[in-house]
């Protein structure tokens, strides 16, 4: 047909491109994490506080732990009942910044933001690991690595010392050794059980969110037993994996129950998200979320210099599930950026001025990798390695939406679901392999578009991570 030659020229230009990817795949990689270690070198030199771009003040539990040598009581703060491993963590850095400064508690605090800074090293590491594992090469790996680098999410969760970036850390790792255990199985899988159950241990002890990789865990080894040889094997796994996981979490939580009478205890509101049978609270709320639209034009007025101030939780758009999540996890959604937007009385952070068209390409590209991932995760029933993968985005959302319907505010937070970031990106690339496959005309266009619109995404994102910082 007269459209051959131009379809068989894109089709030989992608194989090019994606020859060449392959060829300087270290190089390519080497800059993408060399301009993302500027971009958070940026955040770090722009932070208006010592202590970062926090939602909730983690910082004060670690203090408590260095002034009174003690873990702290739920009563001392606010986030003082979750479980410790934070503050754990923290103390050598926080101790180390007050010694090096002679009690200056703001170096101490600046030290305190090492920790969320390993942490997204940690992060980005497994997420790589995590797409090799499943043969991600080329283009594949270098878009999804990419946007795992520049996601505004991330970047700027790196210098935030809260349990949120530990947790997702810890999650994350554990994901990788429970997907490499599913797909090596015949390899025997007990090294990575060990670092499983670890994982899950100490994901249990930092929030009780942790405690869905656990339970990740037993579905798939119970399934496991069920369907496959050696079944004594895998049940030996499982008591591995649980032994390890007990003895590293499960001392909290016999204290809580001891104590409070109760296995999870929370101040406040977020008490209401841990009473699994309770209707009442979320028939109460459930009204006040739109789980249906997808407001970006609203989620861009937040950005207009002539917007009214206030905390973000009263603006309307905030209760448009689909809207808060995409706008917080590819900006800030005006949370750092304007001032008295975070909601603290004492309002730490002033307004920064991103230009709000910068905000919108970001946005609304944005939602192209969610396209992909979504034609990702349905074509990843047909692959049974990537069902425990499947399992675990689909448990852990179902748990973070029972969870935040029971909350009266601040419960729409994308940063609460980060550990499910590798999950997205592997379905994302999955899902961009499906579109570069088409052999028809408009096929080719299609998936040459798709690219160049990537390209843009990635270039987009780092400059907005950019302006944040230093405007």
């Amino acid at each position: 047909t007269p459209a051959a030659p131009a379809v068989g020229r894109l089709v030989g230009s992608m194989q090019t491109l994606q020859r060449y990817c392959l060829r300087h795949e270290r190089m390519l990689l080497s800059w993408l994490v060399g301009l993302a270690v500027l971009l958070r070198a940026a955040l770090i030199i722009g932070s208006p506080t010592p202590f970062g771009y926090v939602y909730d003040f983690y910082q004060d539990a670690v203090a408590f732990v260095y002034d009174h040598h003690s873990l702290p009581p739920p009563s001392a703060c606010w986030i003082c009942a979750h479980p410790p491993l934070f503050w754990i963590v923290g103390a050598p850095f926080y101790a180390l910044g007050m010694a090096i400064s002679h009690q200056n508690r703001a170096t101490a605090e600046q030290v305190l933001c090492v920790v969320p800074l390993l942490c997204d090293a940690l992060v980005v590491f497994y997420t790589y690991r995590l797409l090799r594992l499943y043969r991600q090469r080329g283009v594949f790996l270098l878009c999804a690595m990419g946007l795992c680098l520049f996601l505004p999410c991330l970047a700027i969760s790196s210098h935030a010392p809260e349990s949120d970036m530990l947790l997702t850390a810890l999650m994350v790792g554990g994901l990788f050794h429970l997907a490499r255990m599913h797909v090596r199985a015949r390899q025997g899988g007990w090294p990575d059980a060990g670092w499983l159950g670890l994982f899950s241990g100490l994901s249990a002890l930092t929030k009780y969110s942790g405690l869905l990789l656990l339970a990740a865990a037993g579905v798939l080894l119970l399934v496991r037993s069920c369907t496959r040889p050696h079944p004594l094997r895998t049940v030996a796994q499982a008591a591995l994996v649980c032994t390890l996981a007990m003895t590293m979490g499960g001392a909290k939580y016999v204290y809580n129950h001891r104590v409070h009478h109760e296995w999870l205890v929370a101040n406040g509101s977020a008490q209401a998200g841990f009473d699994l049978l309770g209707l009442e609270a979320r028939a109460r709320n459930f009204r006040r979320y739109d789980f249906v639209s997808l407001r970006l034009p609203s989620a861009l007025e937040l950005f207009e210099p002539g917007h009214a101030s206030g905390v973000l939780t009263d603006q309307p758009v905030y209760w448009s599930v689909w809207t808060t999540l995409h706008t917080m996890a590819w900006t800030d959604m005006t949370m750092f950026s304007v001032h008295g937007r975070h909601g603290d009385p004492r309002q730490p952070y002033r307004s920064k001025h991103v230009p709000v068209m910068l905000v919108a390409s970001v946005l609304y590209l944005g939602l192209l990798p969610s396209v992909l991932a979504a034609v990702g995760f349905a074509l990843a029933w047909r692959r049974r390695s990537l069902w425990p993968l499947s399992w675990y985005a689909l448990s852990s959302s179902a748990a973070y939406a029972w969870w935040f319907v029971a909350q009266d505010e601040w419960a729409l937070k994308t940063k609460y679901v980060l550990f499910l970031l590798p999950v997205y990106l592997l379905f994302a690339s999955l899902g961009l392999r499906r579109v570069l496959a088409a052999r028809s005309g408009f096929g080719r266009l299609v998936a040459h578009g798709t690219l160049a619109l990537l390209g843009a995404l990635l270039c987009g994102s780092a400059a907005y991570v950019g302006c944040f910082a230093l405007s």
